[in-house]
């Protein structure tokens, strides 16, 4: 059974073709497996092929609040969904004790919480505009990115791949 949110996101066509969901039912194909095919498309018309792999550190806990909830609006999220959302995100606090000392309350202004089922779909909601060109593939799985050229000639990868990386 496909999560609920993940159903909605399907339905209304706002998952970006980069994007793939962990779904119990495979409604695209995983990036692994497009990646490698890609590769091996390369291999076989005897192209060069050069890749740039990238891992966000510490991805969920850096979403940017207002901006998970602009890029919803702008996807056309339902306003109850987004409202929800928004509570779910906003006045989140924490506070630390060592032995019997409590520090000040802080306020959370960014991520989401640790563990939750809706990190990986707000934060594949708010990278769902990763760029694209005619020239490179990008593969994204949640906070991991490979990024892929393919030309006659690696001085072409290279080129393909630095011009890509300077406009993202």
């Amino acid at each position: 059974m496909i999560p609920q949110q993940d159903t909605a996101l399907l339905q209304n066509s706002m998952l970006s073709r980069l994007m793939f969901l962990t779904l119990k039912r495979n409604v695209h194909k995983p990036p692994i497996l497009r990646l490698t095919n890609r590769v091996i498309n390369g291999f076989n018309s005897v192209n060069t092929t050069g890749g740039v792999f990238l891992d966000v550190e510490k991805a969920f806990d850096r979403e940017w609040h207002d901006g998970i909830v602009f890029k919803m609006i702008k996807l056309n999220f339902p306003s109850y969904i987004i409202h929800l959302i928004n509570s779910y995100l906003s006045d989140q606090t924490f506070q630390v004790k060592i032995l019997a000392t409590l520090s000040r309350i802080g306020t959370v202004s960014a991520g989401s919480p640790q563990g939750s089922n809706l990190s990986p779909m707000l934060y594949n909601t708010y990278t769902h505009d990763f760029p694209t060109t005619p020239t490179v593939d990008a593969f994204l799985f949640a906070d991991d990115a490979a990024i892929i050229a393919q030309a006659c000639n690696p001085d072409m990868v290279r080129c393909y791949l630095q011009q890509y990386l300077k406009k993202t």
